[in-house]
């Protein structure tokens, strides 16, 4: 069933075991479940220039159907995070504060300030 994602319809024939030619079919439509909310597992974190730091988020409701976590950093120059969530934070940041947003669907978004010293 998952493998025809949200929004298709699959159907679904079963047979009785004793005789082939009683059986039954249903029509089954994949509905999504709406990620309601983001929470990062960190909210606030200070690290060192040239630091790296994994982030990671968890979602509401955990069976969400669409999971693409989208990161971004507010100032590339002072830090980076990768696809994956992994913050590197450059030399030139010392002394700055720079957030981390993951986005993921309906707009949902969670958040870390990173200071680095």
């Amino acid at each position: 069933v998952k493998k025809a994602g949200v929004g298709k319809s699959v159907a679904i024939t079963v047979k009785y075991k004793y005789n082939q030619k009683i059986s039954a079919n249903i029509q089954i439509k994949i509905k999504e479940i709406k990620l309601k909310k983001l929470f990062m597992n960190v909210k606030k974190a200070t690290l060192k220039a040239g630091a790296k730091k994994q982030l990671k988020v968890s979602y509401r409701p955990s069976n969400a159907s669409f999971k693409n976590i989208k990161w971004r950093s507010s100032n590339k120059r002072f830090a980076i995070v990768s696809s994956k969530g992994l913050v590197t934070t450059k030399k030139k940041g010392k002394g700055k504060t720079v957030t981390i947003y993951a986005y993921g669907s309906n707009k949902k978004m969670a958040t870390c300030k990173i200071k680095i010293k």
